[in-house]
């Protein structure tokens, strides 16, 4: 099948216009808390391409003809660079928009609330979706501050604190357990499956062992009894001790086990150049065939996928994590 994608620029399709000018489009998809983010390189030697404003709109389409599936992104125009000659213009786009009010600092206490509640407010502030995973949603935070802190780090503290993910990305702010592999619609987001035939390069397996830990400890403060008080996630040594002091067992336990899920995480990677594969996105399951033992036996969550389309093709390049 033939490699095709279609750009818009603020809804007008363009695609024609750049077509042939098209030196490469990167997509990169991330999970956790950073923005994905699309890049394209232009041959503007005859300056015939207006340099965009920064805030422009682009929805982006990347597939093959007659495929079913396409990888799909809106994103906000916040880099131009320009270098020559002959000049090249590259135009970078973050799938949030990083210069809005989401990262403007403010003040305000949040008293008997659920993470749902937390997410839909802030969300509706800034004229966005709420998409919270439902097994999450009425989760109670009985009390958290927000002391001259944007709303994008109190969401993005409130994920790390429960093991989460929170992301803005297509017009939603996405909140979801890192390992729930749910999409905002609530259906189970389908594996990716990759053969070692579908290789473009050599891939890279790396296991780290050393210094693994087996259990996380958190302390919370008993004000009642005048005492802390420590929650256990995992058994047996080594342990990692959490250094912040929690202000309930409930978030003192929630953060161990967040901490014991990225501990695990860590211990082994895997890297994949392959054929383009639309479907291949971050937080989804990952099922290699034809590799090692150890990384067909393995159970993996993609962290991070590039997608390259230019003239030799399109091309993508997975990372994976285990999950346990």
């Amino acid at each position: 099948m033939k490699p095709k994608f279609s750009l818009l620029a603020n809804g007008n399709d363009i695609t024609s216009m750049i077509a042939d000018r098209l030196l490469s489009l990167v997509i990169t998809d991330e999970d956790g808390f950073q923005s994905d983010t699309g890049r394209f390189t232009l041959d503007n030697r005859d300056q015939k391409i207006g340099v965009p404003s920064n805030g422009v709109s682009l929805d982006i389409r990347l597939g093959y003809e007659g495929g079913a599936s396409w990888l799909t992104g809106q994103y906000i125009v916040d880099e131009i660079e320009l270098s020559g000659n002959p000049e090249i213009m590259v135009i970078g786009a973050k799938a949030a928009n990083m210069r809005n009010r989401l990262k403007a600092p403010k003040s305000r206490s949040w008293h008997e609330k659920t993470i749902g509640e937390i997410v839909a407010t802030i969300a509706g502030e800034h004229q966005y979706k709420s998409a919270v995973a439902a097994s999450i949603t009425a989760t109670a935070i009985p009390h958290i501050d927000q002391t001259e802190e944007s709303d994008m780090h109190l969401l993005t503290r409130l994920a790390e604190l429960l093991g989460c993910v929170f992301k803005p990305a297509n017009g939603y702010l996405i909140f979801a357990p890192r390992q729930e592999l749910k999409s905002v619609t609530g259906k189970t987001l389908p594996a990716v499956r990759v053969n070692a035939q579908d290789l473009t390069g050599k891939y890279r397996y790396r296991s780290v062992e050393r210094g693994k830990y087996q259990s996380v400890v958190a302390r919370w403060r008993d004000t009642a009894a005048n005492m802390d008080v420590e929650e256990t996630v995992g058994s047996g040594g080594p342990v990692y001790i959490l250094r912040n002091s929690f202000a309930t067992a409930t978030e003192a336990r929630a953060a161990a086990k967040a901490k014991k899920e990225a501990l695990d995480r860590g211990t082994a990677t895997l890297t994949i150049p392959m054929i383009g594969t639309p479907e291949a996105r971050a937080e989804r399951p990952l099922l290699p065939s034809g590799f090692n033992p150890v990384v067909d036996g393995a159970s993996w969550v993609i962290s991070r996928a590039s997608h390259t389309f230019n003239n030799s093709g399109f091309t993508s390049s997975i990372e994976a994590e285990i999950k346990k």
